[in-house]
């Protein structure tokens, strides 16, 4: 039993490897997949095989060749998968449907009223052609602990709602739901070299108020119950004094996990100027992470929720892949 556990295991690894290097580089030769991967051609050769045979991988073409047997090129097949992704910030819920390689196919905006929350979601669903939609990524501006509402400054009623549930129930599809503070931390990623073996940090920081989210190893630190990084919950902040809070806070964020990379997103550069400056005063040189300042708060979000609906449909590959 362990041994055939092993290589499911092992199968399912292997499979991501192949499935993530198409989606990355969006085609390449079973050659091209073997050697960037380290994983045997017959290997690879077996996973495209059983992909062609199952609808998920399709031949694109042969390359040009100097000589010898061209190299068949591979590709994901579209399928008529597309993603559907909405991320609330503020009053505002933004919504992108993305194809199974990222392409933004439509992007849209609508607006929202944060105690008709589940009913406005229902009806923005509703109107979205579901026929092509195969995963759905929600990102929300509340704590969220297993699909399920476990803080909501906004609309308290929610506290305890399956959102996950509610809307995979109604909807019949695979829904992943995220706080909006760590899909945006997800797309740290994309800042960093080698994010599977780098610690960063993502903070949202307004005139008034600010946020938090932890990546190690390329993975959203959630905790125990998904509060890691929900600080503005903890009490209520002196708008004269947001300086001050987030100064300290960030310090504390460097001091407890050391980030190598610290992306900060506000739409007040002076403020967050001002807080580098104190830093360099409270922290010591070797310790400071890259700062990188950011005004694209939304379309991180969206481009985090789209990384784990890729995630999902890697995985969701992979485990069809060993059966």
């Amino acid at each position: 039993m362990t041994n055939i556990a092993s290589s499911n295991v092992a199968r399912k690894t292997n499979s991501k490897l192949v499935f993530s290097y198409l989606h990355t580089n969006i085609s390449g030769s079973m050659q091209q997949i073997s050697t960037n991967t380290s994983l045997s051609y017959s290997t690879v050769f077996r996973i495209i095989n059983w992909g062609i045979n199952n609808d998920y991988i399709e031949f694109l073409y042969e390359a040009n060749s100097t000589g010898g047997r061209k190299a068949k090129i591979y590709k994901l097949k579209e399928n008529d998968y597309f993603g559907l992704v909405i991320f609330i910030n503020d009053s505002i819920a933004n919504i992108n449907i993305i194809s199974a390689t990222d392409v933004i196919i439509k992007s849209f905006t609508k607006t929202i009223q944060k105690n008709n929350l589940i009913s406005d979601l229902d009806n923005i669903i509703d109107n979205v052609d579901l026929s092509k939609i195969a995963y759905i990524g929600l990102g929300l501006p509340c704590t969220i602990h297993n699909g399920i509402i476990v803080s909501n400054l906004c609309a308290k009623e929610l506290v305890g709602f399956n959102i996950k549930k509610h809307i995979e129930d109604k909807f019949g599809l695979k829904t992943i739901v995220e706080n909006d503070m760590k899909a945006v931390g997800l797309a740290t990623k994309h800042y960093i070299k080698n994010p599977e073996n780098t610690i960063a940090s993502a903070i949202k920081i307004t005139d008034n108020n600010f946020a938090a989210a932890f990546m190690i190893d390329g993975k959203v630190l959630h905790g125990n119950t998904g509060f890691a990084g929900e600080v503005y919950l903890m009490h209520e902040l002196d708008v004269n004094n947001i300086i001050v809070h987030s100064l300290y806070y960030i310090r504390g964020i460097i001091a407890n996990i050391n980030p190598a990379i610290c992306v900060l997103y506000t739409e007040n550069e002076n403020i967050v100027d001002t807080i580098i400056d104190n830093l360099k005063n409270l922290i010591p040189s070797f310790a400071m992470p890259q700062f990188i300042i950011s005004k694209n708060y939304v379309l991180d979000g969206l481009l985090g929720l789209s990384n784990l609906i890729y995630q999902k449909r890697i995985d969701d590959y992979s485990e069809h892949s060993i059966l």
